[in-house]
């Protein structure tokens, strides 16, 4: 077994004339990867750097990734893989953590810190076809090979530090298992920079030489046509992508059916969208467990073998056990932490001794994740340490909760979190996306939830969201939710719905507790042509610090049923207004109007009819000539009418301009508690 990337490199070189890479309709063999790396290997050596060394790579998805990766190793530095999705000031916390010598970056990356960055030839590099024997690299077995900034609990990130030996041991230990060789094609939609990706796809490809199709960006349309195109045999992803494909809803099933198996991890795969996958598609989905300290495998469902809720069984050279509190192992069955040990353990964490100590003691990775292994050495996950929620005395775990929400046919996804109370410790919070033709609220769902499970394990606050924080890899950030809420703190949260006819309308008032007179944010929400839709607060704690409320009105043009803009719509939205008004708490409302296609339209006309009503306007997209992005009312001057004429799409669902003038009279009802009266922070 190579050990560094000596032996990886020498293994590289026997199949030279293997095609290695398909990418956006290059196809790229062994030896042209190995010459490209010498180029770069060159480059980075002119450019200063040298052995031990840090070297940022901030690149999509691509050959050029490989070639820096490679060419890294090779001078004997270390390589620090960025999160291309990551902001300015998140970036910048790993610049200086790290002491970072140089960032290989495209261009467009390039202006955030352009002290730091060797970007002049990533964007014009050829692809090469030729052989070069590798020439002897620098690392050692036990050097670092890459260090890989991962999200915790804390309020930075942690470096893990994965040897080489750390990498290719956890290589070898898959193969064993999943028995990939060179006549295997892998699709990789995974980001590269994710030690998921960079593992378990990339460095298990080239070990066994086979072939790889890289994505530079996961769809799922994209997927299909590249699996049938390629005949990929391999497909390595995370829930999130799985459910995407099943959500399609014209799939020709016979293009998948290269597959061999697919591989899920990252996340806890719903047993719902396993079963749905398998059954639809006729291929089986391996459920594996890992960790970025880890390198990343622990776990996996051997082909053949797997149980469904399992993730498992530890792959070779690797010790799994599951212990109490006092660190003793527990009987089969029994719910305790996750140890793990083997070669395959991070080195530790960058310049964190003492957070390494606590993760690592006397060889042993405490995970913290909460799980158990049944009788013949299957692992199941239950849940993170972490995010276990202790209320009134009792333990929850989240994933529990998530799995019966999730069963509501109404629920597209949902994140279970601990909140502080003052009387019980915790209580449960849910964020909830629904399906687009949900009819479901808030209440529904703990209803539902009450129905299902124990009350203590109920949530007692539901919020419908129209989307959940994610990581690269589609993880859901419960740390962004715990933060989304501590925001709130203080702030009084009353919810409301409004029906009529088909359409449901939301409304929610925040009051911050230090402002002693109300300043609501009034969120109505409504859907033309019998759709419901939820349209989210922009900034919202910014407008409460400028004691100034916002009214918000979403109109959505596109319809799943009729599309129709008729006189009973146009009426429920008009009695979801007066709704609205008679709420005594808004009376100095700032009035934005959102709208998305025809809706956009609307917002327009009234935006333009009303100036001094209507403060701004949001258009989501829209099919006029131009999109129209946060222009406030002053800036409108197309005529809408005229465009509504001139459009082929909607014209004829517009019988006269009736329904126009009925709205607009409903809305001036608003007017007067509407106007804003500026007053003193």
């Amino acid at each position: 077994m190579p050990d560094n990337i000596n032996g990886f490199l020498k293994k590289v070189c026997s199949f030279s004339d293997n095609t290695a890479i398909f990418f956006e309709g290059n196809e790229i063999t062994y030896g042209g990867i190995l010459a490209n790396v010498s180029i770069y290997e060159a480059h980075l050596k002119e450019m200063g750097v040298k052995h031990g060394d840090v070297v940022g790579i901030m690149l999509p998805n691509s050959p050029a990734f490989i070639y820096v990766l490679l060419s890294v190793w090779k001078t004997g530095a270390i390589a620090v893989p960025i999160n291309i999705l990551l902001k300015k000031d998140e970036i910048k916390y790993i610049l200086e953590h790290s002491k970072m010598r140089a960032i290989i970056s495209k261009s467009k990356f390039a202006e955030m810190f352009p002290e730091f960055v060797i970007a002049e030839r990533i964007d014009s590099v050829n692809f090469f076809d030729r052989a070069e024997l590798a020439k002897p690299a620098v690392a050692s077995a036990d050097g670092v090979a890459v260090i890989i900034y991962t999200s915790g609990t804390t309020d930075n990130p942690k470096g893990v530090m994965l040897t080489h030996d750390n990498l290719f041991s956890n290589v070898t230990s898959w193969l064993e298992i999943i028995k990939q060789d060179s006549q295997d094609t892998m699709l990789i939609g995974l980001p590269i920079f994710h030690i998921f990706g960079l593992t378990l796809t990339l460095l298990t490809t080239f070990y066994t030489g086979g072939r790889c199709v890289i994505m530079s960006r996961f769809t799922p349309e994209g997927a299909i046509e590249l699996i049938q195109r390629y005949k990929a045999t391999i497909f390595p992803g995370v829930p999130t992508m799985f459910a995407q494909i099943l959500n399609l809803q014209d799939v020709d099933v016979s293009k998948l059916i290269s597959l061999r198996f697919c591989i899920s991890g990252g996340a806890t795969m719903p047993d719902e969208i396993l079963n749905a996958f398998q059954k639809r598609f006729k291929v089986p989905i391996l459920e594996g467990y890992g960790l970025t300290e880890a390198s990343p495998l622990v776990a996996i469902n051997p082909h053949g073998e797997q149980k469904i809720g399992s993730v498992g069984l530890p792959v070779p050279g690797i010790e799994v056990k599951v212990i109490d509190d006092n660190k003793v192992e527990v009987k089969a069955g029994k719910v305790g932490e996750i140890v793990v040990r083997g070669k395959n353990i991070m080195k530790g964490y960058y310049k964190m001794p003492d957070i390494t100590g606590k993760a690592v003691q006397d060889g042993w990775l405490y995970t913290g994740d909460l799980g158990k292994m049944d009788g013949v050495g299957y692992l199941y996950i239950v849940d993170r340490k972490k995010d276990l929620i202790i209320t009134g005395g009792y333990n929850v775990f989240p994933k529990e909760v998530e799995k019966v929400i999730l069963s509501n046919p109404e629920v597209s996804e949902t994140a279970v979190i601990g909140i502080p109370d003052p009387v019980k410790g915790e209580i449960i919070k849910a964020f909830v996306v629904l399906k687009e033709e949900a009819r479901c609220n808030e209440e529904d769902i703990i209803k539902y939830c009450k129905e299902r499970i124990a009350p203590f394990k109920c949530p007692k606050i539901v919020e419908i969201v129209q989307s959940l924080p994610k990581n690269a890899t589609g993880k859901i950030f419960k740390k962004a939710l715990r933060k989304t809420h501590a925001e709130y703190k203080g702030i009084e949260i009353r919810d409301f719905s409004f029906r009529s006819g088909n359409n449901t309308l939301a409304g929610r008032l925040f009051l911050p507790e230090n402002i002693n007179y109300p300043v609501p944010l009034f969120v109505l929400s409504c859907g033309i042509g019998g759709r419901k839709e939820w349209f989210e607060p922009v900034f919202p704690l910014e407008i409460c610090k400028r004691n100034i409320a916002l009214f918000t009105f979403d109109l959505r043009g596109h319809s799943p049923s009729s599309g129709k803009l008729d006189g009973d719509i146009i009426s429920d939205i008009s009695a979801a207004i007066e709704h609205a008004a008679a709420i005594k708490e808004i009376d100095n409302s700032l009035i934005i109007l959102g709208g998305q296609c025809l809706g956009g339209i609307l917002c327009n006309h009234f935006a333009a009819r009303h100036p001094s009503t209507i403060k701004g306007v949001v258009n989501i997209s829209t099919f006029l000539p131009e999109p129209i992005e946060g222009y406030f009312s002053k800036q409108v001057t197309n005529s809408v009418m005229e465009q509504i004429r001139k459009s082929e799409t909607h014209s004829a669902n517009i019988d006269n301009n009736d329904f126009f003038e009925r709205f607009v009279r409903h809305l001036n009802v608003l007017s007067d508690a509407t106007r804003i009266s500026p007053r003193p922070y």
